[in-house]
């Protein structure tokens, strides 16, 4: 794997003036899991200045989101513009939901970032994770953020030195239905996963994941 085509540039398009800056001077992208919750709870006034409401203390939600009543959204947590969060989806802490974004029904993000478009619309687990624009992770996708025998994780080759740490999906990315992503998987921007397939490791980018051993170039 190489470490210099994961840096979070190759990932992420970052051009969102509210989203942005929690990665600067940042490497990797799991650097910014740390960073949330504080990066949400320290720009109150940047969210009440940029038509966000602080419907309870540490959630702020856009004017033009949608949020069902039926959700169950925890503190600290920001909902940007035309983000959608559907029936019985849980947010459960330290949620960034970014433009048009979405989650679905019965769906749980805990810690995790959502960039513009990102979807994961039904029945997904994403922890600890970053989406990219309009990466979108289809029925039952899983996104895992703990490993079987508890050790940190590894991601891009290094140690975390993190217990938990989900799945790094790159921008245009998607994922098939009830796909597993193991702790610290990365997926490069543009690929495309198969239904039904165990992503570990670095997939990269404009790549066709078939199954284990066959990899195809998307173009």
């Amino acid at each position: 794997m190489s470490i210099k085509n994961n840096l979070i540039s190759d990932l992420f398009t970052l051009d969102c003036p509210l989203i942005s800056p929690i990665f600067d001077k940042l490497t990797y992208p799991f650097e910014v899991l740390d960073k949330i919750s504080n990066y949400i709870t320290s720009n109150r006034e940047l969210w009440l200045n940029n038509g966000f409401s602080e419907v309870e203390k540490g959630v702020f939600i856009h004017k033009d989101a949608y949020v069902s009543k039926f959700a169950i959204i925890n503190a600290p947590c920001l909902i940007c513009s035309n983000a959608t969060v559907l029936e019985f989806a849980k947010l459960k802490t330290a949620v960034i939901l970014g433009e048009d974004s979405q989650v679905g029904t019965f769906t749980e993000v805990k810690n995790s970032i959502f960039m513009q478009g990102a979807k994961a619309p039904h029945l997904n687990y994403v922890g600890d994770s970053v989406l990219g624009k309009f990466a979108h992770i289809g029925a039952g996708v899983k996104c895992s953020n703990l490993k079987s025998d508890g050790k940190n994780v590894n991601c891009f080759g290094i140690d975390t030195y993190r217990r938990k740490i989900g799945s790094f999906l790159g921008d245009y990315v998607e994922v098939g239905c009830n796909s597993v992503l193991a702790p610290g998987a990365v997926v490069g921007k543009e690929s495309v996963v198969y239904p039904l397939s165990l992503i570990r490791g670095y997939l990269p980018s404009k790549s066709i994941y078939k199954e284990k051993g066959v990899i195809c170039p998307k173009y």
